[in-house]
Formats: C-alpha cells, structure tokens, sequence
C-alpha cells in the first residue's frame, strides 16, 4: 500500500504541476522580478482565465509584480484598458514568489490608473470608486 502510495506521488509530481503552485517570481536585492521565462504564456492564459470565469475581455499586454512594502506581493496585469491583480505566495527563505490555486483577481477598467480594485492578501479587493470585479475560482489560472 505504502509503495503504491509513493508512486502515485511521484506521478503527480511528475505530471500534475497545474495543481501546484506555479512560481512566477523572485525577490532580490532591487526588489521583486518575473522570473518566468514565457511572460507571454501568463498573459495569454491570465486573459483566457478572465474571459471564461469573468466574462471580461482583458486584453493584458503588461506584467508587473508590487509589493505592499509588508511582505505581500501582487502580480499585475494591464493592458486593453484593464487593470488586474492576484496576490503571490511569498518564501521568505528562498525568495520565491508563486501563485496556487484558489486565488482572488481583482479586475477593473474604471480604476486602472490608480491604486483601487488590487488584490488584498485576506482574499478581496481594494476600494475603488467604478467597477471592480473578483473573480475566484478553484482551478490553476496559470498551467506553466
């Protein structure tokens, strides 16, 4: 039982990494950077997700991660007139920032110029005075 149980988590090791979390990027000495070798992959699937689970056609052409200066980190994406955010999973002993599943998107057209509508770390958004949408959803946004 015990072999068979090891080699089904190997398998899903091996195979099941839309499960996981997908790291995304670091935090060094200049501060937070994507480290993803295919940004355009995440901006692809960040735009598919949105569509499908938000009915908002995005259009994200930029990328960006911001720091709250406490500890927390957002990956942003702009672009098509549309502002998006989704907090990252920081480890502070390897640098690494990750996204898992089951994460907040805080989305938005009428405040894409300023600091409204981002996603917070206890799972909602900012306030934003104009539309603001939270998408969250169970499945991998990412599978890189």
């Amino acid at each position: 039982m015990r072999k068979h149980f090891i080699c089904l988590f190997a398998l899903l090791l091996l195979f099941g990494k839309s499960s996981f979390a997908q790291e995304i990027g670091m935090v060094g000495s200049n501060g937070p950077v994507i480290t993803y070798s295919n940004p355009s992959l995440i901006l692809s699937q960040w735009n598919e997700f949105l569509s499908t689970y938000a009915a908002i056609d995005a259009n994200h052409t930029t990328l960006g991660i911001l720091s709250d200066g406490e500890g927390h980190y957002a990956l942003v994406g702009s672009g098509g007139g549309y502002k998006s955010s989704i907090m990252l999973d920081y480890n502070a002993s390897t640098g690494r920032l990750s996204v898992g599943v089951s994460k907040t998107v805080c989305t938005t057209k009428d405040c894409s110029e300023n600091d409204g509508c981002e996603a917070k770390w206890s799972g909602g958004c900012t306030k934003c005075d104009g539309d603001c949408t939270k998408t969250t959803s169970n499945v991998a946004i990412f599978n890189l």
